[in-house]
């Protein structure tokens, strides 16, 4: 048993060595061993000191810079609020007279509205703006924002933190403001409101902003695949990152401990498997310290030198490779070519070719596969010529099956039976619609025929039956013209209209109306027989296809399941008939097909 298993295992490794996969792995991956250990060895020394420390540099610049920004961008925000605190509007709106009693007026509320709008209008960074009036006043942006009931804006952070800065601007860290019913992810700007003589105390300011500003300033400095800036304030609370849901879900960390107690400006660790360079830049205005990251391996890819060096590198790799590659195809090619010639005879029509590869991996494998397609694809070409037999036999049994030699036996009785009567005109009109009946019925051995001439053999069929029974049947065509040149199989309303005669129609007591309707649905042909007959349940609709339905039919069974599946097998099951019908109120057959073009 042991030696079996022995056996079986050196068979198995065996078959991997002469795989295709195998000698291609083996031979690339040398090939690109030698490559990389070539060029690492040669520019390590050469580029990987000098480059850190100008990457160092460079990103220090970099870094700085986008604290710079950030901090313009800081001022001009607090000039903005100097602007709306020295407004005279706001100034008289906040104003308190000798009673104690604030002055303002609708028209003043509306002004003030609008002139924060207009800060919006002007900056889509700019959220909303409230001004909070020590005696209970409170000015927004937009009057569709509610301050939530029972809400103490006194008690939060930014507010107590303008209302001790005595007049500086104080930007906080990123927040959700649950105080409005809209509550959004900011940054607020808060910041004391005093008279134009800083006299006296009004209120408090607030300007909540997005990310968008913070984001395009950070965004716009490249560091690398993989390198980004973020913000964080003197506690070590982020104010800005890039993948800011990941941190706040706990999703990804940084190094805030050591980023805090950074003595220097920059430094180097090993996290997330990667060699990252960390740089600090601190902002004097807020205190919120910038930190780029960087992935130390894109940073060595930087410089002009490296890049002329590596290009040379490649172009020689690329020789080599090619150099290679053109042995080990040809090697791998040749089975393969006669693979494709043998495809080509298949795509031909010679199923009888062989192929012959005597190679023990995947191209060997391959061509026993292919003899086995061959063969297969011949059976099944066979099966499709059977089934093609089978089809036109089904479809000359449904043209039998249409007009039975009951029907014409009636038929012939009833034009003998009117002639002797002398009743010559109806005996012209059965007799032509009879003709007409069979001439369309042939339709000179054509498979399809145009709806109109489907019409107009139904129709003959029906003045036939009228005609017999003249006090028991009448009958509507109601076809819409648009579709009446497109194409159809024939013979498929008159085995449905004939069931609705047999089952529906003749065992009811008085007149019954048959409906005949088509249109275009969605792209689809619907026609409805509709008759007001006896009807059927449940049961009945169920069996309609059935054996022993067919056997007790008395008169045309296998028209109707011959219909449907004479559709299906032109056009594919999405289309075919359908019955609809209740007991004593008749009967509704849905016939869907394709539209269907010359």
């Amino acid at each position: 048993m042991r030696a079996l298993l022995h056996k079986k295992w050196l068979k198995r490794i065996m078959l991997q060595l002469n795989s295709i996969q195998f000698h291609i792995s083996f031979y690339f991956s040398a090939l690109i061993l030698l490559i990389i250990t070539i060029i690492g060895l040669v520019s390590y020394e050469k580029f990987s000191n000098t480059l850190e420390s100008n990457a160092e540099d460079y990103n220090l610049q970099l870094t700085q810079q986008v604290k710079e920004n950030i901090d313009y961008y800081i001022r001009y925000m607090d000039d903005i609020s100097s602007i709306v605190q020295t407004s005279p509007s706001i100034q008289q709106y906040f104003s308190s007279n000798e009673k104690g009693s604030i002055t303002q007026t609708e028209e003043q509320e509306k002004r003030i509205t609008g002139f924060f709008q207009s800060f919006i209008n002007a900056r889509n960074d700019i959220v909303s703006i409230f001004a909070f009036g020590y005696n209970g006043q409170v000015l927004k942006s937009d009057p569709n924002l509610k301050i939530k009931d029972n809400y103490k804006i006194e008690d939060l952070d930014w507010y107590q933190a303008a209302k001790d800065s005595d007049g500086k601007p104080v930007v906080s860290t990123s927040h959700v403001q649950t105080f409005v019913n809209d509550p959004r992810w900011v940054v607020s700007l808060s910041k004391e409101l005093k008279s134009t003589d800083n006299h006296e105390r009004k209120g408090i300011l607030l300007i909540d902003l997005n990310y968008k500003i913070i984001s395009e300033i950070c965004n716009k400095v490249k560091l690398g695949g993989k390198g980004y800036i973020f913000i964080i304030d003197k506690q070590g609370n982020i104010v800005y990152h890039p993948q800011q849901k990941l941190i706040y879900n706990r999703l990804k960390e940084e190094m805030i401990p050591q980023e805090l107690n950074s003595q220097g400006k920059s430094f180097v660790v090993n996290h997330d498997g990667d060699r990252k360079l960390y740089t600090i830049s601190t902002s004097d205005l807020t205190g919120w310290k910038v930190v780029s990251v960087t992935n130390v391996n894109d940073m060595i890819m930087d410089g002009e030198e490296t890049k002329k060096f590596f290009f040379m590198m490649i172009i020689i790799s690329i020789l080599l490779s090619l150099l290679i590659a053109l042995i080990i195809s040809n090697r791998v090619s040749r089975p393969i070519k006669k693979l494709e010639l043998s495809m080509k005879q298949v795509e031909i029509g010679n199923f009888d070719i062989v192929l012959d590869l005597p190679y023990n991996h995947e191209v060997g494998r391959l061509s026993k596969s292919f003899n086995m397609m061959t063969i297969k694809i011949k059976e099944l070409m066979q099966q499709v010529v059977y089934e093609q037999k089978a089809l036109r036999k089904s479809e000359i049994k449904a043209l039998q099956s249409q007009i039975n030699p009951h029907f014409l036996y009636n038929t012939l009785d009833s034009i003998i039976w009117m002639a002797e009567s002398n009743r010559n005109e109806e005996v012209i009109d059965m007799t032509s619609s009879l003709a007409k009946l069979f001439r369309i019925s042939l339709n000179k051995g054509e498979e399809t025929i145009s709806i109109r001439g489907e019409i107009e053999h139904v129709k003959n069929y029906l003045l036939i039956q009228e005609m017999r029974y003249s006090n028991k049947l009448d009958f509507i065509i109601d076809v819409d013209p648009a579709i009446m040149s497109y194409q159809t199989i024939k013979l498929i309303l008159q085995p449905i209209v004939e069931n609705a005669i047999y089952h529906g129609i003749k065992n009811k007591t008085g007149k019954g109306l048959i409906r005949i309707l088509g249109k275009e649905v969605e792209g689809k042909i619907l026609f409805q027989v509709i008759d007001n007959g006896v009807g059927m349940d449940s049961e009945q609709i169920k069996n309609i296809y059935s054996d022993e339905h067919r056997k007790h039919s008395k008169g045309n069974g296998v028209g109707v399941k011959n219909v449907h599946e004479r559709i299906q097998i032109y056009y594919g099951p999405d289309f075919g008939v359908s019955f609809e019908s209740e007991v004593d109120r008749g009967t509704t057959v849905y016939i869907w097909m394709p539209v269907v073009t010359i």
